[in-house]
């Protein structure tokens, strides 16, 4: 089914060592939905305005990669005038921080690691998680990369003193889990749903290093259980193009740690393309 599609990139501040896995997602899709007879559109999001939007005309559909404030409240005027916005925005304005994802994820009884919110001027000794843990600016809107594993409280008085000067002050403090990493990846929740063991790096976070390699398909009983979790974000959060990061606990129990919408889908890029594809499609 031919349609009219607008495609909004991510801005490259909010995609760190990720703005050439983000484009070549970008390029595949385009390229596809053309094959498709679409006539597809192309944006940065901080690019957007409504009168560009009025410009713009017309379209059944938006991918939507965005993470501004700013970008957001945009197409949510386009989702309000029943515009088929995937994510949509008021799913993304909804949790604008990590905190309020965790929080959210907890409520859908999705398993996380203790976590806590932690602004600038509160004493350490209010923090209620065990060390080491992990120090994360809390507005996923923040521009970097601004994520740390600390040791105990010194380092992260440290580290918080230095994002400070960065005129960071609010921070998601997540209980470090040291088990096996995975990542997963999914397209309205069912249509598509893959998961990986995947390799921890010598600094924070997970990196595709060489997706050849250091992406091993996890086991069937662990990919059961993340998709059971895709599912429940999906209904319960209204997101529809997600991954996440999650590590498998002591007691056998994988616990999500980070929600991405719209990732690069690095380890499985064509695979998704095609998934996406159909999904925006779809009547």
């Amino acid at each position: 089914m031919k349609k009219d599609v607008l495609i909004v990139s991510r801005a490259e501040r909010f995609s760190p060592n990720a703005e050439q896995r983000d484009a070549l997602f970008v390029e595949r899709l385009t390229a596809r939905l053309h094959e498709e007879g679409c006539r597809v559109l192309r944006i940065e999001e901080d690019l957007l305005s409504s009168s560009l939007l009025k410009d713009i005309g017309d379209v059944e559909c938006v991918v939507n990669m965005v993470r501004s404030h700013q970008a957001l409240s945009f197409l949510k005027l386009m989702e309000a005038s029943h515009v088929r916005v995937c994510n949509a925005p008021s799913a993304l304005l909804a949790y604008p921080t990590r905190v309020s994802r965790l929080q959210a994820l907890a409520r859908c009884q999705v398993p996380t690691p203790s976590f806590m919110l932690y602004e600038d001027d509160e004493p350490l000794s209010d923090i209620n998680i065990s060390f080491p843990l992990w120090v994360k600016a809390n507005r996923l809107d923040t521009p970097g990369r601004h994520v740390a594993r600390v040791e105990h409280a010194t380092q992260l008085a440290d580290y918080i003193s230095k994002q400070r000067e960065s005129g960071i002050t609010s921070f998601s403090l997540e209980q470090h889990i040291a088990g096996q990493q995975l990542k997963f990846y999914a397209i309205s929740s069912a249509a598509f749903f893959v998961c990986y063991e995947a390799v921890q790096t010598s600094d924070c976070g997970l990196r595709v290093e060489n997706v050849s390699t250091n992406y091993i398909p996890a086991p069937t009983v662990i990919t059961n259980q993340l998709a059971v979790y895709a599912k429940l974000i999906g209904e319960h959060m209204g997101l529809q193009i997600f991954g996440g990061d999650a590590a498998i606990g002591a007691d056998g129990v994988p616990y999500l740690f980070d929600l991405n919408d719209f990732p690069s889908f690095a380890p499985c890029r064509e695979e998704a393309v095609e998934a996406c594809v159909q999904y925006l499609l779809q009547s």
